[in-house]
């Protein structure tokens, strides 16, 4: 037997609202918990993303110097570089890091270089510039120079080229050393380089700087920066080019000089003269040159300093002129120079005037 009674919608409605009323009072009266969960499951869902290695971020890097492999082979290929390499100072690089190690990625991850291995020419060479897939880092997608034009000259290493000094300054108040017992070491320097350079080269100048000496009497050593000359005097330009000693690169060389105390002997013209002038006749004026000996010695504490030293005296006996001697110094055992070997002494002479006045 059928039921032919319509639906009762009041009875359906009735049952919406009270499902409604129930789902309304569940988030009115539960809502802290629901919050938390939502927080946690923001959380969740944050961690599970970082860890995930396929999800990338980009990353640039400004203003990155990229680095040269292989120069030491280079050379040993006979080529060096010597232009060029100022372009790869400030390169941009762009790279996509996975996002777990972002903030750890450096431009050095990913091993920025150029490889000067490959090159097997001289003159203009153009080089690519090479990086590394990091496994942690991920890898470089963009470069602001991807390849570089370097300048290639043959590479040149000569041998015993002489090291020279030139003194410049002062030597202190008071203290002598003699220039020619300067002693340098070492006296020869290998130099290696473009071979326009290199066989330009003729000597090593080292600058012994007496403004730089301590002072201090003894054996001094000094280290002296040094240049390269060629044959006409005129430095030559050092860039690329390495000085050694023994393999070893050196930018000094060192050197050493004996200096000594000097001493001031004062001349006195009252005691550089004997006997008598002419009747009639005075002596006027004497004059000395040099006025004093300086004596460079070994012991200045036991040097007595008097006039000993001198060879004689000006004899004037019997002179109605004017005169000029040279008297020889005689150098002590102790003394290690002297600022003259001689003196020369000037005497003039001058007629007495009588009571009236006439010579």
């Amino acid at each position: 037997m059928m039921n032919n009674q319509p639906p009762v919608k009041g009875k359906n409605m009735d049952e919406v609202k009270a499902v409604l009323r129930h789902m309304g009072k569940v988030m009115i009266h539960n809502w802290p918990m629901k919050a938390a969960c939502i927080v946690m499951a923001v959380l969740l869902w944050g961690t599970l993303i970082s860890r995930d290695d396929s999800l990338t971020r980009t990353k640039v890097f400004e203003n990155v110097t990229v680095s040269v492999a292989n120069q030491s082979t280079l050379q040993r290929n006979g080529f060096i570089v010597v232009g060029g390499l100022e372009q790869i100072s400030n390169v941009r690089v762009t790279a996509e890091v996975p996002q777990n190690y972002y903030d750890a990625a450096a431009a050095s991850s990913y091993n920025v270089r150029v490889d000067l291995s490959q090159i097997n020419k001289t003159g203009d060479v153009e080089v690519p510039i090479n990086h590394t897939r990091n496994a942690l880092y991920g890898e470089v997608t963009d470069l602001s120079v991807e390849q570089v034009t370097l300048q290639v000259e043959e590479y040149l290493s000569r041998s015993r080229i002489p090291v020279k000094i030139k003194i410049e300054g002062d030597m202190p108040e008071g203290i002598y050393g003699s220039a020619s017992n300067i002693m340098v070491d070492p006296e020869y320097v290998s130099v290696a380089g473009p071979r326009s350079k290199v066989l330009s080269v003729v000597r090593c100048v080292a600058v012994y700087d007496l403004d730089a000496l301590s002072g201090d009497v003894g054996l001094e050593r000094t280290a002296c920066a040094f240049y390269l000359e060629d044959a006409t005097g005129k430095r030559v330009d050092m860039s690329n080019i390495s000085v050694t000693l023994n393999g070893t690169t050196i930018d000094t060389v060192i050197a050493e000089q004996n200096l000594y105390k000097t001493v001031e002997l004062p001349l006195d013209p009252a005691v550089l003269l004997k006997g008598e002038v002419a009747d009639g006749y005075r002596v006027s004026n004497v004059s000395v040159s040099p006025e004093s000996i300086v004596m460079a010695v070994r012991d200045a504490s036991s040097f007595t300093g008097d006039l000993k030293y001198l060879e004689g005296a000006v004899d004037v006996s019997g002179l109605a002129e004017n005169t000029t001697a040279v008297l020889n110094i005689i150098r002590p055992g102790d003394v290690i120079n002297m600022n003259s070997d001689v003196a020369y002494v000037t005497v003039e002479i001058e007629k007495i005037e009588d009571s009236e006045g006439t010579k």
